[in-house]
């Protein structure tokens, strides 16, 4: 689904919440307009995930996440939320703690872009 973020601080708030809570639940994911994020920086990360994953998997390797409690890094099979079957996906998980020896060297920019892109939206959050 797309979701409109200019419902933030709005009477119609409590829309907008129950609609993302409702796609992260049963969908995954979901597409936000109205953000306020300078879309060359959204579509230079995106670029950047799309190099890391073309990555020889041994490159993608030394950026493995270390345990299940460790939330930054590569990681090639997730269990699906209330399942013991495994999600057939790729995913680099970063969070603003994430170290700086866990970034993906081998993709120009990866660290810069994230971290201006994690600013950028909690501007607006």
């Amino acid at each position: 689904p797309t979701l409109d973020f200019s419902l933030v601080g709005t009477p119609e708030e409590s829309k907008f919440i129950d609609s993302l809570i409702a796609a992260f639940q049963e969908i995954g994911f979901a597409y936000i307009k109205n953000h306020k994020i300078d879309l060359d920086l959204v579509k230079q990360c995106f670029n950047n995930g799309a190099q890391f994953f073309k990555l020889p998997r041994e490159a993608k390797e030394k950026y493995r996440r270390k345990s299940l409690s460790d939330f930054n890094g590569y990681n090639d099979s997730e269990l699906v939320y209330n399942s013991s079957a495994p999600d057939a996906k790729e995913v680099f998980n970063i969070t603003a703690a994430c170290e700086a020896k866990r970034w993906p060297s081998e993709v120009k920019s990866f660290e810069e872009a994230t971290r201006k892109l994690m600013t950028e939206r909690a501007i607006f959050v």
